[in-house]
Order: C-alpha cells, then structure tokens, then sequence
C-alpha cells in the first residue's frame, strides 16, 4: 500500500482594510512555487472590498482565500463628511470602547472556529497596524485556544518621524 504524504498547512491571516504594503509578503508567499508545492497555503482576512479589490490583482488564484465577516468599528467605514467630524469621531470612539468586549468576543469565536476547521500546523499572523491591530491580537488568542502548533506574528510596520519640527 503506498502511503501519500500529507503537506503541512500554512495559514495566513491578516486584518487591514485595503491592501497595504504590508501585504506584499503575503502575495509574495501565496504566489511562489516553491511555497505552493511544499505547502497548503490558505490566505483568512477580515472581509473588505477594498482589500478584495486589490487582492484579485496581486494573486494569481484566490482559490484558498477566505473573507471572514468581522466586525470592525473603524472611522475609515465612514463617510468622508462624517470622518472627519470630531463629534462623531468621539461617538464612535466611545461606542468602540464600549462595545469592545462583545466584537472582540465574537470576532475571537469566528476566528477559532474558521481556525478550528482549518487544521493546526502553522499560522502566521501578519499585523500592518501601528501600534498593533486588534484582530490580530485575537487570532493569535484564537490559534493558541485551538491548537496551533506555530504561531508566527509578523509586524510589517514603520513609524513615520514627526514633521513640521
């Protein structure tokens, strides 16, 4: 009996809006050869249509890709009028804060049951945010919770020196 070799799984996960620089290291690794034939790479990510948009662009298949519905109370899902407005900056900021333990109780049981069902070799977490977002923070929860054997955080970001000084 020929006994087949089972791949080890590589999920990714990241939690941008839009498809920033920080994600070219996972278009990097999703379309390399040699990455796709050593490994099952799926790609899960919080569900945007800017980040779709673009993300059709920068793969060559999105056959193992995965929006997750998240929630995210973020002013950027804002209308530019309303963005801006100090009011309702601090509205959302307060309704945020106040809201914190139910997305991040629900978006933590998302992610750990899409993780779950995945399988649990690697998980590498690619957190762009500055100074860390918090969907991250939960998948990296959510791994450990399910039984990741590798939890690898990315942080693919740079701060940017004050100006006008």
């Amino acid at each position: 009996m020929q006994r087949t070799l089972r791949m080890p799984k590589v999920l990714l996960y990241t939690d941008n809006d839009f498809f920033a620089g920080c994600e070219n290291m996972i278009a990097t690794l999703m379309n390399d050869a040699h990455v796709r034939d050593q490994f099952n790479a799926v790609l899960y990510y919080r569900k945007s249509t800017l980040y779709e948009e673009v993300l059709a662009d920068r793969l060559d298949t999105l056959i193992s890709c995965k929006g997750l519905p998240l929630i995210a109370l973020h002013r950027s899902k804002l209308p530019l009028v309303i963005r801006h407005n100090i009011f309702a900056r601090v509205t959302l900021r307060l309704s945020s804060i106040f809201l914190m333990p139910v997305t991040y109780t629900f978006n933590a049981l998302l992610l750990a049951a899409h993780f779950w069902a995945s399988g649990k070799d690697t998980i590498i977490i690619n957190n762009g945010g500055y100074p860390g977002a918090q969907g991250c923070r939960q998948a990296a929860v959510a791994a450990r919770l399910v039984g990741f054997r590798k939890i690898i955080m990315v942080v693919n970001n740079t701060t940017q020196p004050p100006r006008g000084f």
